[in-house]
């Protein structure tokens, strides 16, 4: 989890912009998808379910949008939020 962190934190590219209060929430944000993607990954998808919840709860400032679960969106640090992953990477 620590490593997605600083990967994505300290990424050449990298800045963040705007005002203190979106700077806070697009590291809150950072660290959210670091946060799902390194302690939930490798769980089975009954209990990505479960984990997609508690993730929201306690990440409510992250803004994940609904309807998928929120390994389905990586965070766009230009638009400040959360977008789907079908938005990057093409379907096969």
């Amino acid at each position: 989890m620590c490593n997605i962190f600083e990967i994505l934190v300290l990424a050449p590219g990298v800045v963040f912009k705007g005002d203190e209060a979106a700077q806070r929430k697009d590291i809150l944000s950072f660290f959210a998808f670091a946060y799902c993607f390194g302690l939930g990954s490798a769980l089975s998808d009954k209990s990505k379910d479960y984990f997609d919840s508690t993730v929201r709860e306690q990440f409510k400032a992250a803004q994940y949008p609904a309807p998928f679960t929120v390994f389905d969106y990586f965070y766009d640090l230009k638009a400040h939020c959360f977008k789907p992953w079908s938005e990057k990477v093409k379907e096969f």
